[in-house]
């Protein structure tokens, strides 16, 4: 097992800080709770791996659904802009 925490999240992948490397093109079993629901599933890593690494998802039904409703329902990303004069 290997445990990590999501740093981003979306429709199609997640994105971890975990402790240990994964190697690569690994199949690995996810379990992440969601303000919508606990989500248990299979994700994809893909080549390039290093500590922060982004899985793809493999799942549908269900665990696809609480995904979905949680990316909808998160804030989006806003730039930031600073003046330095």
């Amino acid at each position: 097992m290997i445990r990590g925490q999501t740093v981003d999240i979306s429709e199609s992948d997640i994105s971890i800080m975990q402790r240990d490397e994964v190697t690569i093109g690994e199949v690995v079993r996810l379990e992440i709770a969601l303000p919508f629901g606990d989500v248990e599933g299979h994700a994809f890593s893909p080549p390039a791996q290093c500590i922060s690494a982004r899985f793809q998802f493999l799942e549908s039904g269900s665990a696809q659904d609480v995904i979905e409703r949680t990316c909808r329902h998160l804030p989006s990303k806003k730039a930031i802009v600073s003046d330095s004069r």
